[in-house]
């Protein structure tokens, strides 16, 4: 199973939009799950958190996903 970061969209019951980053696993390219928080930034050294934040930095490139259904927000 592959897994990425992406940013994703929510919305509350009361209609407040918020985005996130979370880790998305896939399944034959399709988005499979997601994480149910946003990801936090932790590492056992320097380099580990900078590998952490170059992959994170990716999400930026991709389109936002919708956390409810994890399809790509138009």
């Amino acid at each position: 199973m592959k897994w990425n970061y992406r940013i994703m969209k929510q919305t509350d019951e009361t209609g407040e939009v918020s985005y996130g980053l979370h880790e998305v696993f896939y399944s034959r390219r399709k988005a499979d799950g997601w994480t149910e928080q946003p990801v936090i930034v932790v590492g056992e050294s320097v380099e580990s958190v900078r590998w952490c934040l170059e992959k994170m930095a990716l999400a930026l490139e991709k389109p936002v996903l919708d956390y409810e259904t994890g399809k790509e927000v138009t």
